[in-house]
């Protein structure tokens, strides 16, 4: 699903707002193609290198320089980006992708099928050093045909492969670059994509230039400029100020005002997130089971959604999202605080326990308030949560290192709209993103099995038998599936807000 930001009343004044942005600051200027988008959002990229994305933030600034061979359409079917066509052998091990002809690199260089061959052989080196290496395990062989047809091979037959290749991991990059640069290539990166990088002044902002010689069409902005503004009020602020032509993670309590705004627009899109509780089970106290169940029932997530986020979001039962397959039924933890007591004192907490949560600012919806409100919700049951707010990068750094916190708000969503990336990454043992040091080896059958199910509805029982086991086992309580909430500038108009939460800004325009 794709939701569109459209103007829905008409202009209040000639004047367009916009941001004329140079090395002194923003000034006014008026809106048209020689305009830059502002976007201000909570955090800043980590890399600008897709095989090296392993955050939201990230990939909507580097999907804008780089593209994938295919991705979804707005009814949720593959379509072709870099590949024109594809086909699979009866073996259902090979596929043949037709690749786009006439497209260059942002340095120049033509793309070809030795620069598919390169990008994703450069993901699978060790020596890359990619956290996300795993996205393209199941590529056994790439074989390149011609300068414009290249065979993938896996392993065995792969249900999710073409899902796979949605994944920003598995973005194409310039070899040309790539070798350039090497392990810097993030700060210089050159792909295919609408956009190419002008500047990046880390913490503070990212300037990105249309690209000309763009395939798909030039885009009807002079570029792009991602801000970074990471306290939620003053997001608000910079786009009623007209500092800001888009903003996101509007603070439910807010709605009310930016309804009201003359100047703004509200946009409301679902998405496939699940933002959640994590545990780490390797560390004390969450290394008993009977610990984690009863903070489990201790956390009220009807009442979060209620008074603290005002009716946003729905109430998580697995953390992935319902409207990718295989969710199983219900959550087994209700918000029992009597039964939360009792299970830590089985646990050897008669006096409760202790612990530090790690939050970010500005990342999810509410965050700050949610955690507060889940501080003061599990305290009746024995849980003295003292809360720790950290910045994105340094959230992300404590939790790789899997040790440092036992406790974390983070967040799961689906960037190819298909169980198994999240599965792989958060629940196998030893997945990427399983920072819970999660294990359970049924679990981890049951994530093999459903890779190799091409039957649709076989595949998804399986997906709900393991969705099942680790809910019980709980590595991480689901809080709420999150809803995305922009606002931007009635000036603004054809920006493309997906369900996987890309924007695609190639569209926009000012009017």
């Amino acid at each position: 699903m794709t939701v569109m930001i459209s103007r829905r009343r008409a202009l209040q004044s000639a004047a367009a707002l916009a941001i004329a942005t140079g090395i002194g600051g923003p000034a006014r200027a008026q809106a048209g193609k020689n305009t830059y988008l502002i976007y201000a959002t909570g955090a800043d990229a980590s890399t600008l290198d897709p095989h090296f994305s392993t955050d939201l933030r990230t990939r909507r600034v580097a999907m804008q320089i780089h593209e994938t061979l295919v991705a979804r359409g707005p009814d949720g079917k593959f379509v072709g980006v870099l590949a024109e066509s594809w086909q699979t052998a009866t073996d259902g091990v090979s596929w043949t992708f037709k690749l786009r002809k006439g497209v260059k690199f942002h340095d120049g260089s033509d793309f070809d099928a030795e620069a598919v061959r390169f990008s994703m052989e450069r993901l699978k080196d060790p020596a890359t050093g990619s956290p996300r290496r795993s996205m393209g395990e199941q590529i056994a062989a790439l074989e390149v045909v011609d300068p414009l047809t290249v065979v993938i091979k896996t392993p065995r037959p792969y249900a999710a492969l073409l899902a796979q290749l949605t994944m920003e991991n598995l973005g194409i990059v310039s070899p040309a670059a790539a070798k350039k640069h090497g392990k810097d290539y993030g700060r210089s990166p050159a792909g295919t994509g609408p956009f190419k990088l002008a500047y990046w002044r880390p913490g503070e902002r990212i300037r990105l230039d249309a690209n000309g010689d763009y395939w798909g069409g030039k885009a009807q902005v002079r570029g792009l400029e991602f801000r970074v503004v990471p306290e939620d009020s003053a997001r608000i602020l910079v786009l009623l100020s007209g500092e800001a032509h888009l903003i996101d993670n509007i603070t439910p309590a807010m709605l009310p005002r930016l309804e009201k705004a003359p100047n703004a627009q509200l946009i409301t899109a679902m998405s496939q997130r699940t933002v959640y509780f994590g545990l780490n089970t390797k560390m004390a106290p969450f290394d008993n089971p009977k610990v984690r169940q009863a903070l489990a029932h201790a956390i009220d997530t009807r009442a979060l959604i209620k008074h603290v986020m005002n009716g946003k979001g729905d109430v998580s039962r697995s953390f992935i999202d319902p409207s990718i397959l295989g969710l199983p039924p219900s959550m087994p933890y209700e918000y029992d605080p009597a039964k939360s007591k009792k299970l830590l004192e089985e646990a050897g907490f008669k006096d409760g326990v202790a612990f530090d949560f790690y939050h970010t600012l500005g990342i999810y919806l509410n965050d700050r308030a949610v955690s507060e409100a889940i501080q003061a919700q599990a305290a009746p049951a024995g849980f003295k949560i003292s809360l720790k707010t950290v910045d994105f990068p340094t959230h992300l750094s404590m939790l790789r290192a899997r040790d440092r916190a036992a406790a974390y708000m983070l967040s799961e969503g689906s960037p190819t709209a298909d169980a198994d990336v999240s599965l792989n990454l958060v629940m196998k043992t030893g997945g990427p993103s399983n920072y819970g040091n999660y294990s359970n080896p049924a679990v981890d059958a049951l994530i093999e099995k459903q890779r190799t199910q091409l039957e649709p509805a076989a595949r998804n029982a399986t997906v709900a038998e393991a969705l099942k086991t680790i809910s019980e086992d709980v590595p991480l309580i689901p809080l709420f599936y999150s809803p995305q909430l922009f606002a931007a500038a009635k000036t603004v108009d054809g920006i493309a807000i997906k369900r996987n939460e890309f924007i695609d800004f190639n569209g926009a325009r000012f009017v």
